[in-house]
């Protein structure tokens, strides 16, 4: 998978209002179906509309990782969510910098990370040293949306909780 992702919005992407500031899982996988080299990747309403009729995204709850799994595996891609968040810290921490270092993985963060208002999902494409390269979907502008965060800022605001998307083997 590429690392250089499609950079969406949440907020420019999601036709829908009522969903827009709601729609960060639903913008995020459509970021990570993005790098799998698709024949034709799905728009964030495509992933948005899809997700909600397969149950992922709950209203009051948010997106549930299980649910978007197989939203993802219904996209033709490989998928699973991992939770590590009853790990200890530094165990969590360790599969998340092994994940990263194979893949972009969708990160659900606390809602201090972006000024989303609730818990939110990112995409984690890299992560060198002190600093973790992540796309954000909670941006009103394109060029907003991938940027560094210092690792230590990342640490204290992950879950514990991320997904896996793989494009299939040819």
């Amino acid at each position: 998978m590429s690392r250089d992702l499609p950079s969406y919005s949440q907020l420019l992407d999601v036709s829908d209002p009522a969903y827009q500031r709601r729609a960060c899982g639903a913008a995020s996988l459509a970021m990570l179906l993005g790098g799998c080299s698709l024949e034709s990747p799905p728009s964030v309403d495509e992933v948005l509309g899809r997700g909600i009729e397969f149950g992922a995204y709950k209203p009051g709850a948010g997106w549930k990782h299980r649910e978007m799994a197989a939203l993802a595996r219904s996209f033709g891609v490989h998928a699973h969510n991992e939770d590590w968040s009853g790990d200890p810290d530094w165990a969590a921490w360790e599969h998340l910098e092994d994940a990263v270092s194979r893949s972009p993985v969708m990160a659900s963060v606390t809602k201090e990370f972006s000024p989303s208002e609730d818990s939110h999902l990112i995409v984690i494409c890299a992560m060198t040293g002190e600093t973790a390269s992540v796309y954000d979907p909670f941006r009103d502008s394109r060029e907003g949306i991938r940027y560094e965060v210092p690792v230590a800022f990342m640490k204290e605001h992950w879950t514990g909780r991320i997904l896996y998307v793989h494009a299939p083997r040819r």
